[in-house]
């Protein structure tokens, strides 16, 4: 009798630790999966642009370029060099109808690039026409490349 009631006691004990460990497998399965289809629908992203005096169309250096937009949580920053070139990639999720990226230019430096310039801002959408076909898939997943000329005013 005993015996039968330990035996009892030690299936009951494996059927429940057993229980976290199975549930615990089967997200970890699920993540995955849905992580390999996440990764499908990454896209890659480059922003490529050249800032100017709009009254002499000279380069300004030292602007502050900040990237804001669709699902970003941190704003991304880089600043012009001397030639007035900036640039971002970023990886994100495709979509069709893409959220705009806002580019928002500031004046950081006061009158050592040539003045004090006002802020800029943009939206920049990304086209069928941006994107470089992927050869590996049917749709536009694969890089998307935007260039864009921001012409600030004093």
């Amino acid at each position: 009798m005993k015996i039968k009631e330990s035996a009892s006691h030690i299936q009951y004990a494996v059927m429940n630790t057993s229980k976290p460990v199975i549930t615990a497998l089967l997200i970890l399965i699920t993540v995955l999966s849905a992580c390999s289809k996440e990764e499908e629908n990454l896209a890659q992203y480059s922003i490529a642009g050249t800032i100017l005096d709009k009254q002499t169309s000279l380069p300004i250096s030292n602007i502050r370029v900040v990237r804001t937009g669709y699902q970003l949580l941190l704003p991304d920053t880089c600043y012009s060099d001397i030639q007035g070139k900036f640039s971002f990639q970023f990886t994100d999720f495709y979509s069709a109808t893409d959220k705009p990226v806002t580019i928002t230019a500031t004046d950081i430096d006061g009158n050592e690039n040539g003045g004090i310039f006002k802020l800029f801002s943009m939206d920049v959408i990304f086209a069928t026409s941006d994107w470089e076909k992927n050869p590996n898939s049917a749709t536009f997943k694969g890089i998307a490349k935007k260039n864009v000329t921001i012409k600030m005013t004093k």
